[in-house]
């Protein structure tokens, strides 16, 4: 074999061994299922935005996953008028997985700006194990928060009390949240 053949066929091999480290969809074969991480992700992800709470009590709860964060948040997004796109997932590994879903609400809409929510979500013996949010919000929702906790304190001691947390009433959250937007636009978004 001459050099330049040599080094075409190392240059070839190296390319496919990146394609499939990466994922590459054209190196790996197409008859693949979907590894369980992926399969537990899509169904995560459509439970949480069917905003069912029923659809989250079916899914397989690993024994440790503290569940109070997901349905506190679920509800919350519901309160603030959700209304999500279709979840992508993808997985690189096959106990973990990651979706991307774009979010239009309350905020979204005020403020004029296109979101897509990413949780990450790792399976352990066929059940959930955990799913890590990823928030990645414009400054000015950061704004609008802070000034909302400024403004509005007794917010945080009525129906946003422990929201995320052991809160009794993350919808009525949202839904607060969601009719602020509206002040907060009119008050200049100071």
């Amino acid at each position: 074999m001459s050099f330049g053949y040599k080094r075409l066929a190392t240059l070839t091999l190296a390319l496919a061994l990146v394609g499939i480290a990466c994922g590459d969809s054209a190196a790996t074969t197409t008859t693949e299922r979907p590894s369980e991480g992926l399969i537990q992700a899509r169904e995560f992800a459509e439970a949480l935005y069917s905003f069912d709470a029923a659809a989250l009590d079916a899914l397989p709860w690993g024994g440790r996953f503290d569940r109070s964060f997901v349905d506190h948040y679920q509800q919350w997004t519901a309160g603030l008028d959700a209304s999500p796109g279709e979840s992508e997932c993808t997985s690189s590994i096959s106990v973990q997985a990651t979706c991307r879903t774009p979010i239009v609400d309350a905020m979204t809409r005020a403020f004029g700006f296109e979101y897509t929510e990413v949780v990450v979500i790792t399976v352990s013996q066929g059940e959930l194990a955990s799913a890590e949010f990823i928030f990645d919000n414009p400054p000015i929702v950061d704004d609008f928060l802070e000034w909302v906790v400024e403004s509005r304190p007794e917010l945080a001691d009525g129906v946003c009390m422990g929201l995320f947390e052991d809160g009794s009433t993350p919808f009525e959250c949202g839904q607060a949240y969601a009719e602020l937007v509206v002040e907060y636009e009119a008050a200049g978004s100071p």
